[in-house]
């Protein structure tokens, strides 16, 4: 089963931090952790929770704790906080599979262009 596991997670681009550069308006835009995945990246995994932290350009760093896929208020403050140089950074990704099995997933990395 954990060879399986570690096969879906790779198919999926899950078993590896990534960093990906994104616009203002597409990070504004978004209103959970699914719209800022690559399409189908979760596939049936459950988004439980996960933490935050924003870094703003020249500015003091946010951490915010954000339970299921959706963006708690705070989140979503900070989020339409983006411009220019800002990096938010989402670690302790916890999901549950279709197996009901709680899973840590590496984290990600935004930069805003």
């Amino acid at each position: 089963m954990k060879k399986v596991f570690l096969l879906l997670l790779t198919f999926a681009g899950l078993t590896s931090f990534s960093q990906s550069n994104t616009s203002t308006e597409k990070m504004k835009a978004s209103t959970s952790i699914n719209d800022m995945m690559s399409k189908n990246s979760l596939l049936s995994f459950k988004v439980l929770s996960y933490n935050v932290f924003y870094q703003p350009k020249g500015g003091d760093a946010e951490t915010f704790k954000n339970n299921g896929p959706y963006f708690s208020p705070e989140v979503k403050k900070a989020i339409q906080k983006a411009k220019a140089g800002d990096v938010y950074y989402i670690e302790e990704i916890k999901v549950m599979g279709p197996d009901n099995i709680t899973r840590k997933i590496p984290g990600i990395t935004f930069k805003i262009d």
